[in-house]
């Protein structure tokens, strides 16, 4: 276990930091204690939003330093969440800091009288609602002064949870298997007449550049994807940043066959269904036995480990024309019905998905959507395809239902 000299930073400063982490900073009291040699500080977590709390701490390097005796400072906010399943990133993080100011910033580091050479970290929370879930993002900016008066670093460290706490990667966000490329295109169409960055710069460039785990962020209306300093433009105009819409990352006939919109409703029933069906190769034709409700369960947990819903909602996705197959109200495999109305749903198969290829609407408005079975979730690396498959919708009054997944 790694040791370091942690001492908790003065109240002046913790309300600083803090500001830019919590809505009230001046309402968390800091405590001022004395600097002991331990593998975490004591903590002085204040109450910040829903469901975390933000520590300050400061660590000085190299082991066995003090602030009069230091030739290296962190000093940075990490988020500490109710929910510990959440925590685990957050430590990999730290560790990794860690690991990457002893071996690099410290050996280029020179102290003086008046200034100590130092890492400030700076967090903020945001969270995000897609059709997919709830997705937390954590940013950690990075800020690396070597020098008192000379220019600073700065760096964004990105984290993308689910709502049980594992840690996403865009394409797991998106549903889309492989990102890259259109990522690295709407990037290259932002930028392509824009002098300010590289005249000679490629598609093949920018993608060699993204890092589609801890250099993203999600929103309600899309993602942002940030590059580092000297990527795609000169390294004085700093890091990057490109954001886009959702439906950007959505298959090439939204927006001549349906809408962005309606491409949103369908896409819980398309993954509802894969997942439901991709197991035993069966086809969803007539809903009968428990591949009814299993696909009531997969429309629910959309990519979840477990959920509660209450019976309605879990009866409401088999709507029109399923709702003449409504399923019984008794327990099957990850589907277990609670006295009090809910109903408790747990993964219980491995996952399958859908990779959307084409699409063909008819007059009488029956859409039917092509593509492939996919065994794995987005962003696996074991993830393949398994299958062709189609799915057919019926539309009425405007809304577009599933009636029927076939499996090739």
């Amino acid at each position: 276990m790694r040791k370091a000299l942690f001492a908790i930073i003065s109240p002046v400063l913790a309300a600083a930091l803090l500001f830019s982490a919590c809505a009230k900073p001046a309402e968390q009291p800091v405590i001022d204690v004395t600097a002991t040699e331990a593998p975490a500080p004591e903590e002085t977590a204040a109450i910040c939003g829903d469901g975390y709390t933000v520590e300050v701490k400061t660590v000085y390097y190299p082991e066995g330093s003090d602030k009069d005796t230091a030739r290296f400072m962190l000093a940075l906010q990490l988020p500490v969440f109710e929910k510990t399943a959440m925590n685990e990133a957050i430590t990999e993080y730290e560790d990794e800091l860690n690991t990457r100011i002893t071996s690099e910033q410290l050996p280029l580091s020179e102290r003086t009288d008046s200034f100590i050479p130092n890492t400030k970290v700076e967090l903020s929370v945001f969270r995000a609602e897609l059709p997919q879930g709830e997705y937390t993002n954590i940013m950690f900016t990075e800020t690396v002064s070597f020098l008192e008066d000379g220019e600073s670093e700065h760096a964004r460290h990105l984290i993308v949870m689910d709502s049980d706490g594992n840690e996403q990667s865009l394409a797991s966000v998106s549903g889309l298997y492989s990102p890259e490329d259109t990522v690295a295109q709407q990037i290259w169409n932002i930028i392509a007449d824009d002098g300010n960055y590289y005249s000679d710069l490629t598609q093949e460039d920018i993608e060699e550049h993204l890092d589609l785990y801890n250099g993203f962020s999600v929103g309600d209306e899309g993602y942002t994807v940030y590059l580092p300093a000297g990527a795609v433009a000169d390294e004085s105009m700093g890091e990057q940043e490109f954001s886009f819409g959702k439906s950007a990352l959505y298959p090439g006939f939204v927006g001549d066959v349906i809408t962005a919109d309606e491409y949103t409703q369908i896409l819980p029933m398309l993954n509802a269904a894969a997942a439901a069906c991709g197991p035993d190769f069966a086809s969803l034709l007539m809903p009968e036995g428990e591949l009814g409700p299993a696909y009531c369960r997969e429309y629910w947990l959309r990519g979840r480990d477990s959920r509660t819903v209450t019976k309605n909602e879990f009866l409401s996705a088999y709507g029109f024309p399923f709702s003449h197959w409504m399923p019984p109200e008794e327990n099957s495999p990850g589907v277990e019905f609670v006295g009090d109305g809910t109903v408790k749903l747990t993964r219980v198969t491995p996952f399958y998905g859908f990779q959307s290829e084409d699409a063909t609407l008819k007059e009488n408005g029956i859409l039917t959507v092509t593509g492939v079975l996919m065994s794995g979730a987005p962003g696996d690396a074991g993830a393949a395809a398994a299958a062709s498959a189609s799915a057919m919708f019926t539309r009425l009054d405007g809304e577009y239902y599933l009636s029927s997944f076939e499996i090739m």
